[in-house]
């Protein structure tokens, strides 16, 4: 082999070494890079699945909170409707009284309604069927009155004074409505016993 054969078989064999160096470096490259795109597309992935996790969780949490809510809400309507009835079987039961018993509740009323309004003469409006008890009981009253039956009023009494500027409602129905928020705390808590007590 001459020289010249000599110096192509080195440049050949240098050139074959830088090739192999640039493909060895660029196959490192290629494989960081093939490395730092799996990392950043499984970080990429992790990131997506942790988000949609937290918007599942969201959207459960808003479920289960819309559920709390009506389940409230249903129970609440369910104690009020309880209550409701309870108040109504009260007032039909106030108004079918026994005979003595309607005539004391009837005083009773006219008395306190009489003794709250004050003044020198009253006119006295009560349910129809209990037009002749109350002109009995009123004429016990100190005062002048007169006694009118008003078809609106179930039992007890409404008192004005003679010129309607003042007026004590004593009917059944106004002392239902004005005790009405204890009536509702007493039967709550006799429901919420109940409740405790099954």
């Amino acid at each position: 082999m001459d020289q010249e054969e000599k110096l192509r078989e080195e440049m050949r064999k240098d050139a074959e070494r830088k090739a192999g160096r640039a493909i060895d470096r660029a196959k490192r490259e290629a494989e960081k890079l093939l490395t730092a795109v799996r990392e950043e597309a499984r970080t990429l992935k992790n990131n997506r699945l942790a988000a949609a996790r937290e918007t599942a969780e969201e959207r459960k949490r808003a479920i289960l909170a819309g559920i709390e809510h009506e389940t409230r809400r249903e129970e609440l309507l369910g104690r009020e409707q309880v209550i409701q009835d309870v108040l109504a079987a009260s007032m039909k039961r106030a108004e079918d009284l026994t005979e003595t018993l309607r005539e004391k509740s009837l005083k009773a009323l006219l008395q306190e309604a009489v003794a709250g309004l004050g003044g020198e003469a009253w006119v006295i409006r009560c349910a129809e069927a209990d037009e002749e008890r109350v002109k009995r009981l009123s004429a016990e009253l100190p005062k002048a009155c007169s006694v009118v039956a008003d078809p609106a009023i179930t039992g007890g009494v409404l008192v004005t004074d003679t010129a309607g500027m003042k007026s004590y409602d004593n009917t059944y129905t106004a002392r239902l409505a004005r005790s009405r928020d204890a009536l509702r705390t007493d039967a709550y808590a006799m429901l919420m016993g109940k409740k405790q007590n099954q």
